[in-house]
């Protein structure tokens, strides 16, 4: 009885020691998922405020192009304005003197300020596809990291119910090694109580 108590105490310190490490690694696991849990919703919200950054950026250049537009209208609106002045010149100065020389430099200068807000607005059109494309890729990286955190909630809870079931097998476990060291010391004193008969 002695011999077999001690093979079973033996027996059963290996499986506590086997079932804290279960539990030893079910713990690290878990915390590397809810590191990477946080990981994620941090990287989230950055992706959210980016994404409202590349929208505030898209306002911005709506607001430049209206105003860009304006610039051009203007711009054109000048120009008409010099070559009827030209024309008046003409007319009344017999085609030379100095009210004909600044309208032409008018006209000049109308037309670098069109050609100006036409690359304008070229650049805000590509600009507005660079936003949108990044807005586009903000909305997908959110997205993939949803389905992330949509795939690693079922691992967590897993991780947790074998962490709790190690706890409960290392406790089990601890139970019983204290019913066979109470089996061994019964096997002691009965021993002493035959050897004293």
């Amino acid at each position: 009885q002695k011999t077999a108590t001690e093979q079973l105490a033996v027996t059963t310190e290996e499986l506590a020691a086997t079932a804290h490490q279960n539990s030893q690694l079910a713990n690290s696991a878990m915390a590397a998922i809810r590191n990477t849990e946080q990981n994620i919703v941090q990287s989230k919200d950055m992706i959210d405020t980016l994404a409202r950054s590349m929208d505030k950026i898209r306002a911005s250049s709506s607001e430049i192009q209206t105003i860009n537009n304006v610039i051009n209208d203007i711009s054109y609106q000048t120009n008409i304005l010099s070559l009827n002045a030209m024309i008046e010149a003409s007319r009344a100065e017999g085609g030379s003197g100095g009210f004909k020389v600044v309208a032409l430099e008018v006209k000049r200068l109308s037309e670098r300020s069109a050609k100006a807000a036409d690359s304008i607005n070229k650049l805000l059109a590509n600009n507005f596809d660079f936003v949108q494309e990044g807005v586009n890729q903000a909305e997908l990286m959110n997205q993939r990291f949803q389905e992330i955190s949509n795939a690693i909630h079922p691992l967590t809870v897993t991780i947790q119910n074998v962490n709790d079931a190690s706890m409960e097998q290392h406790e089990a476990i601890r139970q019983i090694t204290t019913g066979i060291d109470d089996i061994d010391s019964a096997v002691d004193q009965n021993r002493k109580l035959v050897a004293d008969a």
